[in-house]
């Protein structure tokens, strides 16, 4: 699973030559990656001189896909026509995507997935060429990905890949190609032959510093030049893509990961040792059979090689079970460190470089194990285990070296499972300042079948007027966001902050509905919660958390002061309560 994870290149055409166009974000270090604007992207495409070729690539979003008049939600993946022809990779059916595609006149187009079109298709071939309705736009179906090829970044497996020409509008709203203030695009390359690393990043720097000029003048004036501090802190950096573009699911399976292989090479080590002291007993108490053996004329190197071969069979059958093993624990692992993402972004099952890794640590183990009983046979003397013969049990001084060994690194790992342990009790007692038992999440897109936004107010209304009429249900709220997830960010105006850095006027925002409180379970410290008669006619209103209110105002005594997005200034919102973290 390490392997797989961390270390594993994607199934394309020399992808050691692969780059991904970065940056470090020195505002936000933990922010992965690094997004332009499509005509951003155009101009790495027009203007480098170090790649022979780069493409663009983002989400498409949640998919409502009906064919044959059946509905089912897909993820999806908008790339530039390019994509497939730089990464080198074949179709297993059809076609894949190719620069006539990416026309904004052209035939929206689909390439499907292997996974998604054996779940989904029963792996028909006849699919090539009909017509799948995505939302609201009808796609043809073009062509299948090769089985091995699960996207281009680790955790994010889409099952339909659409042309970015000819679908963004449609997926992505109108005007994004043409909003050179819309950073939403990452880019892969693949160096030229000769081309190293270091000559892509001098090269493209320039083109970098342009794109981010292009991108301030695509902004309001007043709002660029209060963001032109937070862009000054992103250095521009070319990071190897071998394995795919950079993967928030393989960084945060990164440390847990190594840690695991940690703990499996302690418990590696106590097993051979084990073994070892076993084996050097076990030859101490044949020490008459090979003086016997010896003194006929047995030679040494004999007698060392059926040692080495018994201690490489053990290793051999341990290596065996754990690969058997390894089949039923990987998919668990990962489940329990990602959910079902996981399992569906990567392919545990054992290859030949997992194939040859085992086999290497097995063989490695059985030399070891070995080599103790193999120098207790060298140093033997047949005269003297002759004489012993019927005699007390000779035990050897290794074995009892190798047993203060074990206990020490047992007691390493107890100490460790003791911590892990006592972390996950500290987890289980954190305060997540909403209530979680009896609360149910349902997620509704109305927006995916086409409601527009009074159909949208009008069919939620309903939803939860039907909801709250159930016997069983207390209380009934909407929010944007997931309780305890934070999906939009914004810069707040707030009186006495206006010429602060960018980080400090960033704040976490949510849209919820009346009862948001009750039904979350948030502990009210000042104000109301928001009610029924908040509505669109109604003045702005807001709650706000403990820290905004401590960060910006000072003290938790904030009902009726007000403050600003940034890009509404002339809208401000009014605070009405305030809710402990």
């Amino acid at each position: 699973m390490y392997s797989t994870l961390l270390l594993k290149t994607l199934p394309v055409s020399e992808p050691e030559q692969l780059v991904e166009l970065g940056c470090v974000n020195t505002n936000e270090p933990d922010k992965l990656g690094c997004n332009t604007s499509y005509p951003g992207f155009r101009m790495f495409r027009d203007e480098n001189e170090v790649l022979s070729g780069l493409f663009a690539f983002a989400p498409a979003g949640e998919l409502n896909a009906i064919y044959n008049g059946e509905a089912e939600l897909a993820t999806g993946l908008l790339a530039t026509g390019d994509m497939h022809n730089v990464l080198g990779v074949s179709p297993a059916l059809g076609r894949l995507l190719n620069p006539s595609d990416d026309a904004a006149s052209a035939p929206p187009v689909a390439v499907l997935s292997h996974s998604y079109w054996q779940r989904r298709f029963g792996g028909d071939a006849r699919v090539i060429g009909q017509i799948l309705r995505l939302n609201t736009s009808a796609v043809t179906i073009v062509g299948v990905t090769a089985a091995a090829f699960r996207g281009i970044t680790l955790g994010a497996s889409p099952d339909i890949t659409l042309a970015m020409g000819s679908s963004a509008e449609l997926f992505r709203g109108k005007g994004i190609l043409e909003n050179g203030g819309n950073w939403w695009l990452r880019i892969i390359g693949r160096r030229k032959d000769g081309i190293s690393i270091q000559q892509v990043q001098a090269s493209l720097e320039p083109i970098f510093q342009r794109t981010i000029e292009h991108s301030m003048s695509s902004l309001p004036g007043e709002f660029a030049s209060r963001i032109r501090g937070y862009v000054s802190g992103i250095h521009f950096r070319v990071q190897p893509a071998a394995a795919g573009g950079a993967s928030e699911f393989r960084r945060d399976l990164d440390r847990p990961l190594r840690i695991l292989m940690a703990v499996v090479s302690f418990i590696l080590l106590i097993a051979c040792a084990n073994l070892a002291s076993l084996l050097l007993s076990r030859t101490a108490a044949r020490r008459c059979e090979f003086g016997v053996r010896l003194a006929i004329g047995a030679g040494r190197s004999r007698l060392a090689r059926q040692l080495l071969t018994e201690s490489l069979l053990l290793s051999a059958m341990g290596g065996a079970l754990g690969l058997m093993m390894a089949q039923w624990s990987g998919s668990v692992f990962l489940k329990m460190g990602s959910g079902e993402i996981g399992l569906r972004a990567v392919e545990l099952k054992p290859d030949v470089p997992v194939f040859l890794f085992t086999a290497t640590v097995a063989l490695l183990s059985g030399i070891l194990l070995g080599l103790g009983p193999i120098l207790h046979l060298t140093k033997a003397d047949p005269q003297a285990a002759l004489r012993d013969m019927g005699g007390k049990r000779v035990s050897s001084k290794l074995a009892h070296l190798l047993v203060p060994a074990q206990v020490a690194l047992a007691t390493i790992l107890l100490i460790g499972a003791g911590l892990l342990l006592r972390t996950f009790q500290n987890f289980r007692r954190i305060d997540l300042g909403f209530r979680s038992e009896k609360l149910i999440t349902v997620r509704v897109s109305p927006g995916l079948v086409g409601y527009n936004a009074v159909r949208t107010r009008s069919y939620l209304h309903e939803l939860t007027t039907r909801l709250e009429a159930l016997p069983s249900v207390r209380s009934v709220t909407l929010s944007s966001d997931p309780l305890g997830a934070l999906g939009n960010t914004t810069l707040v105006e707030v009186p006495g902050f206006e010429s602060a850095p960018t980080m400090q006027r960033t704040t976490g925002r949510n849209r919820v509905g009346s009862r948001f409180i009750e039904t979350a379970g948030l502990k009210l410290l000042r104000g109301r919660d928001f009610s029924a008669s908040d509505n669109e006619s109604s003045p702005r209103i807001a709650v706000v958390n403990e820290s905004f209110a401590q960060h910006f105002f000072r003290t938790v005594d904030v009902i009726g002061r007000q403050f600003a997005f940034a890009a509404q200034k002339s809208l401000p919102y009014v605070i009405v309560g305030v809710v402990a973290d």
